[in-house]
C-alpha cells in the first residue's frame, strides 16, 4: 500500500499562511513535498490559477525533477531560462559566449603579454625571474584563478564597470589586473553583441517593464541566489504584485564559486518593497530536530562573513569586501579543504 504522507504543523503553515514566507528548509525536511502541498493549496483554494504561478530552481536537472513531482501546468523554470524567455518577449538578439571564456580572455592576456613594465612588475610581486617559467607555476594558475573568480562574484553581486574602476584606483595589484582583463572581457563580448550568463540576468532586468500574469513567485534553493538573479525576480514581484515564497537552508549552499549572496537569505524580512510584519517565517528541520531560528541566522552570518575577512586580507577596500561579504573565503582561493 503507497504511503500517504501528511504535513506537519509547520509545512501546514507554510502552506496555508498569505503573503511573503521564508521558509527553512533541512535535509529531509520535506521541502519539495511542502512546495507541491503549497502550489496545490493555492490552486484548489482559487488563489491563482496554475500558469500564474512560477516556479524558478537552479539547473535543468532540479527543474525536471520539480516538473515530475508537480502534476499542475505552471512555469518551472531556471534562472537563465527565464531571463531568455524575457529577452525573447523584447525581441532582444544576442549571442552567448561560452562558459569558459573569461578563462580564455584571461589566459589569453598573460600569455601574449609583452609590456616590459607589467611583465617587471609582475615578476617582482611573485618574486620570480624568469616571466616564461612563471607561466607554467602554480603560482600563476592560483593568480589567474582567483582574478577569474573574483570578477565574476563581482558581476554576480550587481557590480558595474564603473566599481571596477573604483577598485583600481585603489592601487591594488590584483585589483588592477581584475579591470584589465574585465574590461578586455566585456569590450570583446560588446563587439559581438554576446551576453554571458549574468548578462542574460542583468539585461533582462534592466529590458523587464510589464506584468507577467505570475501571482505567486516560488524560489527553490533561496539560498544560493546571487544578487543579480534576486534583482530580476524582485522586480517581477513588484511589477505583478506578486507574493514570494522562498525555501532554502544555509547548510547546503553550495553556490559559493557562482556569488551567492547568504545575506538575502539572513535579511529577507528587510529587503526592499517587503513588509517585515507580513512576512511568515517557518522552520522545517530533518527528524523533527530542535532548532533555535535566531541561533541559525547568527551562524550562517558568521560564515558569510569569511568571505569578506579574506578579501580584506589580500588588501580589498572595505566597500569591496562589504558587496563580496556572502561569499565563502574557500570558494575565493579555491581551497577544497573542509572547513
Amino acid at each position: 500500500m503507497k504511503k500517504i504522507f501528511e504535513l506537519d504543523k509547520y509545512q501546514q503553515k507554510a502552506v496555508n499562511s498569505s503573503g511573503n514566507i521564508l521558509l527553512i528548509a533541512g535535509a529531509g525536511a520535506g521541502k519539495t513535498f511542502t512546495i507541491t502541498k503549497k502550489i496545490g493549496y493555492l490552486i484548489n483554494n482559487k488563489k491563482c490559477n496554475p500558469e500564474e504561478i512560477l516556479i524558478i530552481s537552479f539547473t535543468n536537472k532540479s527543474v525536471a525533477d520539480l516538473q515530475k513531482k508537480i502534476p499542475y501546468n505552471c512555469s518551472i523554470l531556471t534562472f537563465h531560462k527565464l531571463a531568455i524567455q524575457i529577452l525573447k518577449d523584447y525581441n532582444k538578439e544576442f549571442n552567448l559566449v561560452s562558459d569558459n571564456y573569461l578563462d580564455y580572455v584571461t589566459n589569453e592576456f598573460f600569455q601574449s603579454l609583452n609590456d616590459s613594465n607589467l611583465i617587471r612588475e609582475i615578476l617582482l610581486y611573485f618574486k620570480e625571474y624568469d616571466y616564461a617559467k612563471f607561466l607554467n607555476t602554480y603560482k600563476y594558475k592560483e593568480f589567474t584563478r582567483l582574478i577569474i573568480n573574483i570578477i565574476r562574484i563581482y558581476k554576480t553581486n550587481g557590480c558595474t564597470m564603473d566599481d571596477f574602476k573604483k577598485i583600481y584606483h585603489e592601487n591594488n595589484f590584483l585589483s588592477k589586473y581584475m579591470y584589465i582583463i574585465n574590461t578586455i572581457y566585456e569590450k570583446d563580448k560588446k563587439a559581438n553583441n554576446s551576453y554571458d550568463f549574468d548578462d542574460l540576468i542583468i539585461k533582462a532586468t534592466e529590458i523587464l517593464n510589464k506584468c507577467y500574469r505570475y501571482k505567486y513567485i516560488i524560489v527553490d534553493e533561496f539560498q544560493d541566489t546571487s544578487t543579480i538573479r534576486f534583482n530580476l525576480v524582485n522586480k517581477l514581484r513588484i511589477l505583478n504584485n506578486a507574493n514570494l515564497f522562498v525555501v532554502g537552508d544555509d547548510y547546503q549552499s553550495i553556490y559559493h564559486f557562482s556569488g551567492c549572496n547568504l545575506n538575502l537569505f539572513l535579511d529577507f524580512t528587510k529587503l526592499d518593497d517587503i513588509n517585515e510584519d507580513e512576512v511568515i517565517t517557518a522552520c522545517l528541520l530533518c527528524n523533527c530536530k530542535k532548532s533555535n531560528l535566531p541561533g541559525d541566522l547568527s551562524r550562517v552570518k558568521l560564515y558569510a562573513k569569511e568571505g569578506a575577512e579574506y578579501l580584506s586580507e589580500l588588501g580589498f577596500s572595505e566597500r569591496f569586501c562589504i558587496i563580496c561579504e556572502g561569499v565563502n573565503r574557500y570558494t575565493i582561493s579555491e581551497n577544497r579543504e573542509k572547513e
